[in-house]
C-alpha cells in the first residue's frame, strides 16, 4: 500500500495519532470491525483510491514491513514508514494489519504464518525494520518479529534495512554524547533464546526452526547484531555527515574504533578538530582518540605525535596539581605506541607512572587498573619474559571478570593476551581453550566483521598447525582469510598473512601446488604494496624455493632461493645467519641438480 493510504487512515481515524493506539488496539478497535464480512483484508477499502500523485494506493509491495504489534502505531511504525516513503517515493508497503485479513488470521496455523512470513520476505527482496527503542529494541524479543529479521538477513538476496523513530534519533544521539560504549552494551544485551510470543505454542515453534536451522540461536544472534551494527554505524555517520558539533563528531569518532571502523572515525575525529577551540579541555580526549585511531591503523609516529600534544595539554592545565586518572589514560596508550615502536624502557616507565596513579586513586578493584596491568603484561611480553606478563595478564582478567563480567570486549581481549602467553610457552591446548574463550565474546560483542575476530581465527589456525591439526588449521586460516578480504584495501597487509599461512600449512601436507598458489597470492600483494626489498619478501622467495624443490622443479627453486640470497644479502650483510641459510639452501639445489645430471647420464 501507498504511504496515502496510511495516512488517510490516520486522517480517518485522529484518535489513534491523539490516544497513541498500539497497533494491536488498531486491530482491535478499528480494522476487525470495519472489515468484518467483507471476506477481504482492510487493504481492499484502499484498492480503488489514487494517491496523491496519481498512483493507485495498493499495488505490487516493494517493503516488508517488519514491526512489534505493541509499538505506538503513529509514533513508532507509521513515523518509520514516513521517514522511508520521503526517501523513497515508490514504495509500496506490505503491512500485516492491512494486508492480512484479520478476522481469518486467527484461524490460521503455525505452518501458514510461517510460509507468508518466509515467502513474504523471499518475493519482496526488501525487509523495514521499525525499531523501537534503539537501545532495547522491542523487535528482538518477539519471536515473530525475530523470525522475520532472521530470514531476511540470512537472504542473501533481500535488503535489510531499519528505520527508527524521529524521537529516538534524537535521544541516540543524546545517550551516545555521554557514553559511547552504550551501543556496545545494547548489542550485548541480545538474546534471541529469551524471545517471547503471545501464543506460547509459536514460540516455541519458532524456537524449534531456529534450533534446526544452521547456526542455531548463535548463528540468528550474530546476524541480527550484524545488522544492528551496520545500522548503528550507518546512523551514526548520516548524522555526523554535515555535523559541526564537536561533541557528537568526537562520540562518534570514539564509537567507530570498537566497530573496527578505523578510517571513518579518523575522518570524524579530523573534522572534529576543525570546530574545537585551542585549550579546549575536550581537545585533549580528541588528540588522545586520533592517537588511538592512527595506532590502530599502524601510523606510529603520527599517533606519538598527538599524544605527545594530548600529554602536553593535560601537564599546562594541571599545573601545580599532582597528575590525576586522566593523565594516566594519555600515559598508558603513549606507552602503547612507544611499545609498538620498540623503545620499550620508555614505554614501561608511562606504563608505570599510570599504573601508580590508578592505584592510589582507583585502587586495585578498577577496570582501567586491570588495563594498567594488562598493558603491563604486553611489554613483558615484547621482553619475551612470558612468566611475568602471563601473571600480569591473569591479574588484568581477574579484575574485569569482577568489574564488567564476562561477556565484554576487554574480557574477549584478556582470553586472547593469555592465549598467545600461553602458546609461547608450548601449552597449546590450553591456548587454543583460550582463544575459543576470546573468539565467543567477541563474536556477541563486536561481530565477526571486527579486525579482532579474523587475528584471533589466524592465530587459532597457527596453534592447530602447531598441533599437526592441518584440517583444522586450514579450517581457520580460510575464515581469517575471508573474514580479511571483507575489506582488502584496508587489510592488505593481513591478507597477504593469511595467504602465507594457509601455503604454510598446504607445505606442511605436502600439498606443494597449492602451497604455491598460495605462497605467490602473498608474494604479489607484499611486492605491490612494500615492493621487493623487504626480508619477509625475501622469506616468501625461499618459501616458494623449498616448494619447488621439493617438486623436483630444481631451476624454478634456484631461481627463487637466488632472489631470497641477494634481498637478505643486501639488508643484512653477508655474515649474517640467514644468508647463510639462503647459501645453504642453494648448496642442497646445486646438489639434487647435479645427481640430476648424473642420472640422466645413466
Amino acid at each position: 500500500m501507498h504511504i496515502d493510504a496510511i495516512r488517510k487512515f490516520i486522517a480517518d481515524h485522529p484518535h489513534v495519532k491523539s490516544e497513541h493506539l498500539t497497533t494491536s488496539q488498531c486491530n482491535r478497535t478499528i480494522v476487525k470491525s470495519e472489515s468484518a464480512g467483507t471476506g477481504k483484508p482492510y487493504i481492499g477499502k484502499y484498492e480503488s483510491l489514487k494517491a496523491s500523485d496519481g498512483k493507485p494506493m495498493v499495488a505490487l509491495a516493494t517493503v516488508f514491513v517488519s514491526h512489534a504489534w505493541q509499538y505506538p502505531f503513529f509514533d513508532v511504525v507509521v513515523d518509520v514508514m514516513e521517514q522511508h516513503a520521503k526517501h523513497h517515493p515508490d514504495a509500496y508497503f506490505r503491512f500485516d494489519l492491512f494486508t492480512n485479513d484479520q478476522n481469518e488470521v486467527a484461524s490460521k496455523d503455525f505452518d501458514w504464518f510461517c510460509t507468508t512470513f518466509r515467502d513474504g520476505v523471499r518475493n519482496i527482496g526488501k525487509v523495514l525494520l521499525a525499531l523501537s527503542p534503539w537501545n532495547d529494541p522491542i523487535p528482538v524479543k518477539r519471536a515473530w518479529c525475530l523470525f522475520e529479521i532472521a530470514n531476511a538477513i540470512d537472504d542473501p538476496d533481500v535488503v535489510f534495512s531499519i528505520g527508527l523513530p524521529s524521537t529516538q534519533t534524537k535521544d541516540l544521539v543524546s545517550t551516545i554524547v555521554g557514553n559511547n560504549e552504550c551501543l556496545i552494551q545494547a548489542l550485548t544485551d541480545i538474546q534471541a533464546q529469551k524471545a517471547q510470543a503471545k501464543v506460547e505454542t509459536d514460540r516455541d515453534m519458532i524456537f524449534d526452526v531456529i534450533r534446526k536451522s544452521g547456526g542455531g540461536f548463535p548463528h540468528v544472534n550474530e546476524q541480527v547484531k550484524n545488522g544492528l551494527r551496520s545500522w548503528y554505524v550507518e546512523q551514526l555517520l548520516g548524522l555526523v555527515e554535515t555535523s559541526n558539533d564537536s561533541q557528537l563528531l568526537l562520540s562518534v569518532a570514539k564509537i567507530m574504533h570498537p566497530f573496527g571502523q578505523y578510517q571513518e572515525g579518523m575522518k570524524c575525529a579530523q573534522r572534529c578538530l576543525q570546530f574545537t577551540d585551542a585549550g579546549s579541555e575536550y581537545l585533549i580526549d580528541l588528540y588522545n582518540t586520533l592517537a588511538t585511531l592512527y595506532n590502530d591503523t599502524d601510523q606510529l609516529d603520527q599517533a606519538l605525535e598527538y599524544h605527545n600534544k594530548s600529554i602536553a595539554l593535560k601537564l599546562q592545565m594541571l599545573g601545580d596539581q599532582k597528575p590525576d586518572v586522566a593523565i594516566s589514560f594519555i600515559y598508558n596508550n603513549t606507552a602503547n605506541v612507544l611499545s609498538a615502536k620498540g623503545e620499550l624502557p620508555k614505554a614501561l616507565d608511562y606504563y608505570e607512572q599510570a599504573l601508580a596513579i590508578r592505584l592510589r586513586d582507583l585502587g586495585e578493584n578498577h577496570p582501567y587498573t586491570a588495563d594498567s596491568y594488562n598493558n603491563l603484561a604486553s611489554l613483558y611480553g615484547a621482553k619475551d619474559d612470558n612468566d611475568k606478563a602471563l601473571e600480569y595478564y591473569k591479574k588484568s582478567l581477574s579484575i574485569r571478570l569482577n568489574t564488567v563480567g564476562e561477556n565484554h570486549p576487554a574480557v574477549a581481549s584478556s582470553y586472547y593476551n593469555i592465549a598467545r602467553m600461553l602458546r609461547h610457552k608450548g601449552e597449546f591446548d590450553t591456548a587454543l581453550d583460550y582463544y575459543s574463550k576470546s573468539l565467543t565474546i567477541r563474536l556477541t560483542t563486536v561481530g565477526e566483521n571486527h579486525p579482532d575476530v579474523a587475528t584471533t581465527y589466524n592465530n587459532m589456525g597457527d596453534l592447530h598447525r602447531n598441533k599437526r591439526e592441518f584440517e583444522k588449521a586450514l579450517d581457520c586460516h580460510k575464515k581469517a582469510l575471508e573474514l580479511r578480504l571483507k575489506s582488502p584495501e584496508d587489510n592488505e597487509s593481513e591478507v597477504a598473512g593469511s595467504y602465507n599461512n594457509i601455503a604454510n600449512v598446504y607445505n606442511e601436507q605436502d600439498d606443494f601446488g597449492s602451497a604455491l598458489e598460495y605462497y605467490n597470492k602473498s608474494l604479489a600483494i607484499m611486492v605491490s604494496k612494500y615492493g621487493e626489498n623487504r626480508l619477509d619478501v625475501a622469506d616468501t622467495y625461499e618459501n616458494i624455493a623449498v616448494a619447488y624443490l621439493a617438486m623436483q622443479l630444481l631451476d624454478k627453486a634456484m631461481e627463487y632461493e637466488n632472489k631470497a640470497l641477494h634481498i637478505r644479502h643486501g639488508i643484512l650483510g653477508p655474515r649474517h645467519e640467514m644468508v647463510g641459510k639462503a647459501v645453504y639452501i642453494m648448496n642442497i639445489i646445486q646438489e639434487a641438480q647435479a645427481e640430476a645430471i648424473q642420472n640422466l647420464s645413466l
